[in-house]
């Protein structure tokens, strides 16, 4: 979401944008609070001002139109994703005032609406290496979205999409509690628990896997029965069409965290998969290509480099329509 979005609605009510931003962030506290606590705030700062009357005047009437599920789902979904009336959350309702509330009717599960207010994002391409204040350590992949949420009695990191590694560290409030606060890593399916570990965790809507290096973990998945599974060190388990299968850990599981990708006669599609992760734009390859063979450690920092590197070691061609669109050929096919 942009400025542009407060700007747009502070010139339809011929209203300063300072007082409009003020007027969204009651608009936003409204949706992420029970009522009691900011009702009576509320009223003052209205009665204070009579523009600050007409702006939170102005802004109910927009707030009005997404009344019913969409509305519903807008506030279920800030006041699930964030408690603090972050400047994230007052542009984004911005936005989605200036819109109508149009893209709402294209969420599924306010998913897509948790993933724009998640605490932490990183672009395709990037990935980041945060300190928890337990001492933990989050590796953060390409395109991921996730939220942190610590307090007295848990550690817990929501996975909304994309991939993690964890290091996990001894609890710091253990010695002042007398037991160390659970560490949880929770996805839209799974529930994993280290015990004193090193992990992966991936979930996309292609892809599940939790891949184990150091330590253990236990697996929980809601939705079937029985008991948490123990994924030991150099296991993984990864979903198939048959449900959640035990796997080995590959280099590939960690060689994100260096910028790197590792191939061992890996299929070409698998392998362009993978690399598209960390590229904007499309990248299309033939049929002639995809069970062409790749062995090497590549750059997933310089795509466009192992792009021209694969060029010499396979029968292959890169055609560039533009920086974003690009296509993968055998060199017999694109000369004919």
């Amino acid at each position: 979401m942009a400025t542009t979005d407060i700007t747009h609605i502070a010139k339809q009510a011929s209203l300063p944008e300072p007082i409009v931003e003020q007027a969204l962030q009651w608009l936003v506290l409204s949706w992420s609070e029970d009522q009691p606590t900011w009702e009576e705030p509320l009223q003052q700062w209205r009665t204070a001002d009579p523009q600050h009357e007409r702006a939170w005047q102005h802004v109910s009437v927009l707030d009005n139109r997404l009344t019913g599920v969409h509305g519903e789902l807008a506030a279920k979904t800030i006041r699930g994703a964030d408690k603090q009336i972050s400047r994230r959350n007052i542009l984004f309702a911005a936005g989605l005032l200036a819109a109508g509330g149009l893209a709402l009717p294209l969420l599924k599960d306010g998913q897509l609406l948790k993933k724009q207010l998640a605490d932490t994002h990183t672009r395709v391409g990037e990935t980041r290496l945060i300190h928890l204040s337990d001492g933990t350590r989050l590796h953060v992949n390409t395109e991921t979205q996730l939220n942190i949420h610590f307090d007295g009695t848990e550690r817990r990191v929501e996975l909304l999409s994309g991939e993690i590694m964890v290091t996990t560290a001894t609890d710091p409030l253990k010695i002042k509690l007398g037991a160390a606060r659970p560490f949880l890593v929770v996805t839209a399916d799974m529930i994993v628990r280290p015990i004193g570990t090193q992990f992966v965790v991936r979930a996309t809507n292609q892809y599940k896997r939790v891949s184990v290096m150091e330590g253990a973990v236990n697996l929980l998945v809601p939705a079937q029965s029985g008991s948490p599974r123990v994924v030991r060190a150099g296991q993984a388990v990864q979903e198939t069409n048959a449900g959640l299968q035990p796997d080995r850990v590959t280099p590939n599981d960690m060689a994100w965290t260096r910028g790197q990708l590792v191939a061992e006669q890996m299929p070409l599609s698998d392998f362009l998969s993978e690399l598209a992760r960390y590229r904007p734009g499309v990248l299309r390859w033939t049929d002639s290509t995809a069970a062409l063979k790749v062995t090497g450690t590549f750059s997933l920092e310089d795509t466009d480099h192992t792009l021209h590197i694969l060029t010499s070691i396979l029968p292959i061609q890169v055609s560039q329509a533009t920086r974003y669109w690009v296509t993968i050929d055998t060199i017999e096919t694109s000369n004919q």
